[in-house]
């Protein structure tokens, strides 16, 4: 007789594929700010806040940030004014998405080890 498959195997595999997605995310995203003009900026640097940041103090700097480079604002400006300004809008917004989710502990781990390889 051939041996039943638990019931929880997709279950475990899903989950481990889960992870692997959110890591690779994080590795993929660090990468991008590292490569980025400024390349020691990190997330936390594009929303000026530190490492040690609340969750209410990460949403405060966000909305600042997002605030400053909001489209709406840069309606009179020039094309290559507002180009840069949508660049930190959504440089901003993907900051805070890696920072406020359950990755931001992923993501301080890859910082401090590229900061103890330098």
């Amino acid at each position: 007789m051939p041996k039943e498959t638990s019931r929880r195997t997709p279950a475990v595999i899903c989950a481990v594929v889960c992870v692997l997605i959110v890591f690779i995310y994080i590795w993929v995203s660090a990468a991008a700010v590292a490569t980025a003009p400024g390349a020691n900026a990190t997330h936390y640097d594009v929303l000026n806040t530190t490492v040690n940041a609340s969750d209410a103090e990460l949403r405060r700097a966000y909305r600042r940030v997002i605030r400053s480079y909001h489209p709406d604002k840069w309606q009179r400006l020039g094309a290559r004014e507002r180009a840069q300004a949508e660049r930190r809008y959504i440089q901003a917004r993907y900051s805070y998405a890696v920072l406020s989710g359950p990755q931001r502990c992923q993501y301080d781990m890859l910082i401090m080890n590229a900061t103890s390889k330098k």
